[in-house]
């Protein structure tokens, strides 16, 4: 609109601009204004906690980022992070032992906000998922990234996993070789073991009915119970040394159906029976120190419930 020359009031607004106002003296001719709107950045304090995506357990010592502020959780798992402009803005969380977690929010004023960090490796968990065949399947903790361990063979099962405490190893049971039994139309599995990143499968067994897989403590040894054939109705208890791919009979005759380890993972103890139709065959419960070789007789009577004492020191047993 054409002005007379005098003095005016100028006023600029813009959705998300801070309102301008100014006096300015117009003169006859043309005359060129510059506004310069500013931002209008609302700022809040931020606070929230950070948790355990898996137990919900608080973490401090976390370090959140957002912008170029930077604080770490205190033993309350809690966090502050002042005049945080209100809006979309990108927060990461770091710390040892889990994964970074950098992620868009939306910072509301006076509104705390609350995240999660999920732990560092993976989970490994067994699945019918597949044409309803068991497998073995890795995720993150968090259920991301979910993959099939190892592939399954056309028609065969991976199952009944046992991870070695150091998480770098896994046994378990399926039926990829396809030993058909004679009495029954049944695959018969076979025990193997992988890496827990996939690689270097091996087979340990291929006796009937193996089951009770366990790992010993220091993860050094697994053991399992297992028939030599398909008729055998005895029990044998056995043991493979992971440094040495060294598989070992512990009962010498006679038959078991359980064992347990010691805390420190060097010793193992189990009860033994007199096999089927073998009345001289040796029963009694037995200890097997795994350092020295030397398997000992402890007890004539047949243990039930055997079991190590804190320490190590006694293995305890009802007969």
């Amino acid at each position: 609109s054409r002005l007379h020359a005098g003095s005016y009031t100028l006023t600029a607004t813009a959705q998300g601009y801070k309102a301008y106002s100014q006096m300015i003296n117009l003169h006859t001719g043309t005359n060129a204004v510059s506004v310069n709107l500013e931002l209008n950045i609302e700022k809040t304090t931020l606070s929230g906690k950070i948790k355990d995506y898996i137990d919900e357990s608080i973490l401090s010592d976390v370090t959140v980022t957002l912008a170029k502020n930077t604080v770490k959780t205190d033993k309350d798992g809690a966090y502050t992070l002042k005049d945080i402009p209100v809006g979309e803005q990108t927060i990461t969380l770091e710390k040892s032992g889990y994964d970074k977690n950098s992620k868009k929010a939306a910072i509301e004023k006076d509104k705390p906000l609350d995240l999660t960090l999920t732990p560092s490796g993976s989970v490994v968990f067994v699945s019918n998922s597949e044409s309803g065949k068991r497998g073995i399947y890795v995720s993150n903790y968090d259920g991301t990234s979910v993959k099939q361990l190892i592939k399954r063979v056309s028609d065969t099962e991976d199952f009944d996993i046992a991870i070695n405490p150091d998480g770098k190893k896994i046994a378990f049971l399926s039926t990829r070789e396809k030993r058909k039994l004679e009495k029954s139309a049944n695959y018969e599995p076979s025990l193997y073991l992988i890496n827990t990143d996939g690689s270097n499968l091996l087979q340990v067994s291929r006796d009937f009915a193996i089951r009770t897989i366990l790992w010993s403590n220091d993860g050094s040894y697994l053991a399992w119970v297992s028939h030599t054939s398909e008729t055998d109705t005895d029990t044998n208890l056995y043991l493979y040394k992971l440094a040495n791919k060294n598989t070992d009979k512990l009962n010498t005759s006679g038959t078991t159906y359980s064992f347990t380890f010691n805390h420190k993972g060097n010793a193992i103890a189990w009860p033994q029976s007199q096999g089927s139709g073998n009345p001289t065959s040796e029963s009694g419960t037995f200890y097997r120190d795994l350092v020295k070789g030397e398997t000992k007789k402890i007890d004539d009577g047949i243990g039930s419930n055997v079991s190590f004492a804190d320490d190590d020191k006694a293995i305890q047993y009802d007969t």
